[in-house]
C-alpha cells in the first residue's frame, strides 16, 4: 500500500528546528500543530480518513510528535493533547477477560502450540515441556492486538512501543492508568526476544532464554520478524531509562532523539547525548552486556559514566522489598567483581556509585568533549587497531572541519572532512601508546571553533 504524504507538515519543521535550531522552524512546527489540536485533537472524529495505514497509532493523534513538541517548548497543550491521545490508545490493549487467580498447566502433551499459518508452510511442530504457570503470565492483558484486521490472527504484540511513552506521559500528568498499563506490557513477559505476537492456545514458550536461538524452521509458535530485534531492543532500553527517570522523579534523566520506526515503531533513543543521575553531571548511559550480577531478578537497572565515577541506578519492579548483594564487574574500566550490598525499596529506586580510579582515566580509549563534540575511539580487531574521530554534534552553521592527531609525541598530522557528519579513520602502528587528538571546525559565518586536545591511551 503507498500513500501520498507532504513533506510541508508540522511533524517534520519540528525534525528540522531539532536538528539545525532554526527558530523559524519551531515556530511552523507550532503554528502547524495548533492548527492539528483544532482539526484532530479537540474536533472529535467520525471516522478515520485521518489514518494513513491500519496499525493503531493511525487511528489517533500523533503523541509521539505533540509530546516531543511540549519538550522543545514546555506548552502544555501538547501534553495535554499527547494525553488524551494515549488514553485514546489505550483504548486498543486488552483490558478483560480478568485474570483468574491460580495457575494453567500448559504444553501439556509435551508439544508447544501449532501456530496455524506457519503449520500451512510446512514447519513442523515444537516440543516443549509440559509445564504449570501463574495464569499472569500467560495473560495479554496490557499488550494490543496488531490492529483490528489482523486482530483474530495477531491476538497481543510484544512491539510495544507505545509502552515507554505512556509510562512518560503517566507521569508527567499523574495519571496512574497509563503508567499501570505500560508496566502491565513490558515487565514479565520474557527473557529474550519472544518473537512477534501471542497467537495460539496458551504457552509458555516464547518466556524461554533459548527460544530466539532455536533454528528459524524449528520457530513455530508465532512468527519471528528479524528486523524487529533492533527495534524491540530499543522498546527495552526505552522503557529502562523512562522507568529511571519516573522513579527518581525527574533526577535520572538522559536526552533523547526521536526515531520514526517503520510501521508504528516509534520511540525515544538514548546515548549519543550526555545525562544527569542526581547530582552527577555529562554522564554517559553505558549498557555493557553483563555489567551487574545480582539473583535478585526483580531489579532492573541502567548504568553510566563520567571522570569521576560509574553510577549503576536499581530499579525494583516488586512489590517487595529487594535486598542482598550486586557483583560489579567491567574490564574497560577497571572494576573486578565488586560485590555490593543493596537494599531497594518496593517499586523503588536506588543508585550505587563506584568511583574510578586515575589509572582508569589515563588508559582509557574513549574520550569525548560535550563542548566542541570531538569523540575519538581506538578499536581493536584481532591484531589491528584503529583510531575512529567524529564531531558527535548538529551540523547547524557548520561547513567543515579538521582533525588533528598526534601518536606518541610524534608531530600532529591535519586531515580535513568537507561532509557532514564531520569524521576521519586511521590505522594505528601495532606499538602506539599515546594517541592526542583535536578538530578545529570552520562555520559558514567565517569563524572558528577549536577544540581542547583530547588524550587516548592504549
Amino acid at each position: 500500500m503507498s500513500e501520498s504524504e507532504s513533506g510541508a507538515n508540522w511533524q517534520n519543521a519540528l525534525a528540522i528546528y531539532v536538528a539545525t535550531g532554526d527558530k523559524k522552524m519551531l515556530d511552523q512546527a507550532c503554528k502547524g500543530a495548533d492548527e492539528y489540536l483544532l482539526t484532530r485533537v479537540e474536533t472529535k472524529q467520525t471516522d478515520f480518513n485521518n489514518g494513513y495505514y491500519f496499525f493503531w497509532d493511525s487511528f489517533v493523534p500523533d503523541w509521539a510528535c505533540l509530546l516531543g513538541l511540549y519538550e522543545q517548548t514546555g506548552e502544555k497543550r501538547y501534553l495535554e493533547a499527547a494525553h488524551q491521545a494515549l488514553r485514546q490508545y489505550a483504548m486498543f490493549t486488552w483490558m478483560c477477560p480478568t485474570i483468574p487467580e491460580g495457575a494453567t498447566i500448559v504444553n501439556p502433551e509435551g508439544w508447544a502450540p501449532w501456530y496455524p499459518y506457519l503449520k500451512g508452510k510446512g514447519y513442523a511442530r515444537m516440543r516443549a515441556k509440559r509445564d504449570t504457570v501463574p495464569n499472569w503470565r500467560l495473560s495479554e492483558i496490557g499488550l494490543t492486538s496488531e490492529s483490528s484486521g489482523t486482530s483474530t490472527g495477531h491476538r497481543g504484540i510484544f512491539m510495544v512501543n507505545y509502552a515507554p511513552w505512556m509510562l512518560r506521559v503517566g507521569y508527567l500528568t499523574n495519571d496512574q492508568w497509563l503508567m499501570d498499563i505500560a508496566r502491565s506490557a513490558v515487565i514479565g513477559r520474557y527473557r529474550n526476544f519472544p518473537g512477534y505476537h501471542i497467537n495460539t492456545e496458551r504457552t509458555s514458550v516464547y518466556e524461554g532464554v533459548d527460544y530466539p536461538y532455536l533454528e528459524y524452521d524449528k520457530l513455530s509458535v508465532n512468527s519471528f520478524h528479524y528486523n524487529h530485534i533492533w527495534p524491540h531492543i530499543n522498546i527495552l532500553l526505552d522503557y529502562l531509562v523512562t522507568d529511571a527517570y519516573v522513579k527518581s522523579k525527574g533526577q535520572v534523566d538522559f536526552p533523547s532523539d526521536y526515531i520514526e520506526g517503520f510501521g508504528y515503531l516509534k520511540s525515544k533513543w538514548y546515548g549519543n547525548n550526555l545525562g544527569r543521575m542526581y547530582n552527577h553531571r555529562n554522564v554517559r548511559l553505558y549498557m555493557p552486556q553483563g555489567l551487574v550480577k545480582t539473583n535478585l531478578n526483580q531489579l532492573n537497572y541502567i548504568s553510566g559514566y563520567n571522570d569521576e565515577g560509574l553510577y549503576i541506578v536499581l530499579l525494583n519492579q516488586s512489590s517487595i522489598s529487594q535486598k542482598g548483594t550486586i557483583t560489579v564487574v567491567d574490564s574497560s574500566l577497571m572494576i573486578s567483581n565488586q560485590v555490593i550490598s543493596v537494599d531497594v525499596p518496593s517499586e523503588g529506586i536506588q543508585m550505587i556509585e563506584i568511583p574510578l580510579e586515575k589509572v582508569v582515566a589515563e588508559s582509557r580509549d574513549y574520550v569525548y568533549d560535550p563542548e566542541s563534540g570531538l569523540t575519538g575511539v581506538i578499536i581493536n580487531v584481532e591484531d589491528k587497531s584503529t583510531l575512529y574521530m567524529y564531531v558527535n554534534k548538529k551540523d547547524a552553521g557548520y561547513k567543515n572541519a579538521e582533525f588533528t592527531y598526534s601518536i606518541d609525541g610524534q608531530p600532529f598530522v591535519t586531515m580535513p572532512s568537507k561532509i557532514f557528519p564531520f569524521e576521519q579513520t586511521i590505522i594505528l602502528p601495532y606499538n602506539a601508546k599515546r594517541i592526542e587528538i583535536s578538530v578545529l571546525q570552520h562555520r559558514y559565518d567565517g569563524t572558528d571553533e577549536k577544540s581542547k586536545t583530547l588524550n587516548l591511551y592504549r
